[in-house]
């Protein structure tokens, strides 16, 4: 299998597949914890605009997504 093209060695091997998959649960695992810090930024009283400078996104946006999961 040495010989073979890389697109046959990694559909025999699954390695494209594995990383894929990988690559969607870490990615679901990082919105997770943005959401997190998020909510927890607004419980210690951070303001969306200072979250949102830290973050590199706008406070209308954060405020937008974020507005009704604050508690």
């Amino acid at each position: 299998m040495e010989d073979a093209e890389p697109v046959v060695q990694d559909f025999f091997s699954g390695a494209g597949w594995r990383g894929l998959a990988e690559a969607r649960d870490d990615l679901s695992r990082a919105r997770i914890r943005y959401a997190e810090a998020v909510r927890a930024a607004r419980a210690v009283g951070m303001s969306w605009g200072e979250i949102g400078r830290v973050l590199g996104v706008s406070k209308q946006l954060l405020h937008r997504r974020f507005r009704n999961n604050v508690g």
